[in-house]
């Protein structure tokens, strides 16, 4: 997730706009975002962020600084279940049929989860 965040961040820098979103879905399988653990545990979280830009002024006496602020609200999120039962033919759809019938029997409860934050960075013009 950190390399599309850059990425976005990038792309907003470059875009000339002053705010702009961003939606995915990102899934944490095996290829791009490689991480067994949350492959395991999440396995796909809906990933949103909005970015804008302004400028903040710093007066030193003397002189004043213009910096661009560019802001990122980000929001990661996830609807937690097992909604499927899988080929049992890893360990991983092994773990996620536990679950399945967890949930199945009541045991386990689906719930809904985000986590939101903000990241901010400056660039000095002179």
């Amino acid at each position: 997730m950190k390399n599309e965040f850059r990425k976005n961040l990038n792309d907003f820098k470059n875009s000339g706009a002053t705010k702009k979103s961003y939606h995915y879905s990102i899934e944490y399988d095996g290829g791009l975002f490689n991480d067994f653990d949350l492959h395991n545990s999440i396995g796909k979280v809906d990933y949103s962020m909005t970015i804008t830009k302004s400028y903040r002024s710093i007066n030193y006496g003397l002189f004043t600084r213009t910096e661009v602020v560019y802001t990122a609200l980000v929001t990661v999120s996830d609807y937690y279940n097992f909604d499927e039962y899988r080929n049992p033919s890893s360990f991983s759809n092994k773990m996620n049929n536990w679950g399945y019938n967890r949930q199945k029997d009541g045991i386990i409860k689906p719930y809904y989860w985000d986590a939101t934050f903000v990241y901010q960075e400056f660039a000095v013009l002179f």
